[in-house]
């Protein structure tokens, strides 16, 4: 970006800079979940069919995040409003993802009833059990190394979300900036008063995760504090979360 243009000028080229990202991208990352969403339902044994959303982001989202981060060239920091732009559209595009996930969920994004037919119209395949059993749930699956320890606790539940907002889709508590966690869905059914899911996922045990957490919470505590954020503490609080993880679960990583 230029070092002589006034701010407005740098702020709307930024805006556009992300609108373009998002368009091109975050529409790639969508229908990449569509096409998860519908292969996840399929090995579950169920026709039920993602729905492509419209709408993901608006443009007052959009235009939001330049003009919060224009205040940078006003006080002349240009290097940390380039960064933060870079960073507001990558994390934009990774949340097409999630946000398409969803959508599935009988709300639309942004709070629109646009997909409940879909959600209410489940039909088991093999025709077993009555339609009525069966609702989408949303499950958190960790990622990374610095899986911060509120969304660790929120993946030991398991399928339990029934909407965006319980999940944290709209909540930035929930989806803090470079959260990395996966949304997916999963099939339930009711059986004996409670709720089984249908759809698992390998090498992701909710109680294996709770044992994790409560261990994974005391290493975060450990390096908390004063230069806590530097690439040598980082890297020592991954290798023992690494450690931590071999343990526990038998695996360094997810």
């Amino acid at each position: 970006m230029g070092q002589n243009l006034p701010v407005a000028s740098l702020r709307d080229r930024a805006i556009e800079l992300i609108a373009y990202a998002v368009s091109r991208w975050g529409e790639r990352a969508a229908a990449a979940t569509v096409d998860y969403f519908d292969e996840t339902m399929a090995a579950s044994g169920a026709d039920i069919h993602a729905t492509m959303p419209t709408g993901i982001y608006s443009r007052d989202e959009i235009e939001r995040i330049g003009h919060y981060q224009a205040g940078k060239l006003t006080k002349g920091d240009t290097d940390g409003f380039v960064d933060q732009i870079s960073q507001s559209a990558g994390f934009l595009v990774y949340q097409a993802g999630p946000r398409t996930m969803f959508y599935q969920g009988g709300r639309g994004v942004n709070g629109n009833d646009v997909n409940v037919e879909a959600v209410e119209q489940y039909a088991y395949v093999n025709g077993a059990k009555p339609r009525s059993d069966y609702e989408v749930r949303f499950q958190r699956l960790p990622q990374g190394l610095e899986t911060c320890d509120f969304c660790l606790m929120l993946a030991s539940r398991g399928a339990v979300y029934l909407s965006k907002e319980s999940a944290g889709g709209d909540d930035p508590d929930h989806f803090h900036r470079g959260c990395d966690c996966l949304i997916v869905a999963v099939l339930c059914h009711s059986e004996g008063g409670s709720l089984v899911a249908d759809t698992s996922f390998e090498g992701y045990d909710t109680t294996e995760m709770y044992d994790l957490w409560q261990d994974w919470k005391k290493v975060t505590a450990k390096y908390a504090g004063p230069g806590s954020a530097t690439p040598e503490v980082r890297a020592l609080m991954a290798e023992e979360k690494l450690d931590l993880m071999e343990r526990r679960l038998g695996r360094r990583g997810w």
